[in-house]
């Protein structure tokens, strides 16, 4: 509980929950939202296979997005043309890769016109600023711009604890 509390300090988000790794928190936080069979959810196509995995452990169906050639991140305007192709979306889940975050500016704005929860994949960006700052209150994790963060501790990660994963949210579930 003191490491959750510090965390939530840290990235200014008022729940943090730990867990054995980044998948259990990806795994955990579609469930939280309730994620279920016939959902749909939007990956990029450029992330670790735990992204896409836990959608289909809650039995939801993937859609891939494209990603920026030069970042490898899922932008506004691939995320845009993924829901101007499909059904209803459920959920999206963009990934901030090696340090680099995602515009969840936009993300968040595109998402909100359409109905769309927001999980941010933030097990490579812990400590990581989100690029459109709002104000000195959100880094990436404070969920300023989405309903659900994590992060992973795995030993290969800037942050660790040998193995771990961190939920953070502003929402009780």
């Amino acid at each position: 509980s003191r490491f959750e509390n510090a965390f939530s300090k840290v990235v200014n988000a008022k729940y943090v929950i730990a867990c054995s790794s980044g998948t259990a928190g990806l795994h955990l936080s579609v469930m939280a939202l309730g994620l279920k069979e016939n959902d749909i959810v939007i990956v990029p196509a450029n992330t670790f296979a735990a992204t896409a995995n836990v959608v289909r452990y809650v039995n939801a169906d993937i859609i891939f997005s494209d990603v920026d050639p030069e970042t490898g991140l899922m932008t506004p305007e691939n995320f845009q043309d993924v829901i101007n192709k499909s059904s209803i979306i459920n959920t999206v889940i963009p990934v901030h890769y090696s340090g680099q975050c995602v515009d969840m500016k936009n993300i968040n704005e595109i998402a909100g016109k359409n109905n769309i929860s927001i999980i941010e994949d933030a097990c490579h960006a812990i400590g990581a600023k989100h690029e459109i700052k709002l104000d000195s209150s959100s880094p990436v994790g404070s969920c300023s711009l989405s309903d659900i963060t994590v992060f992973s501790l795995h030993p290969t990660k800037n942050i660790t604890m040998g193995e771990g994963g961190i939920i953070t949210t502003n929402n009780i579930y």
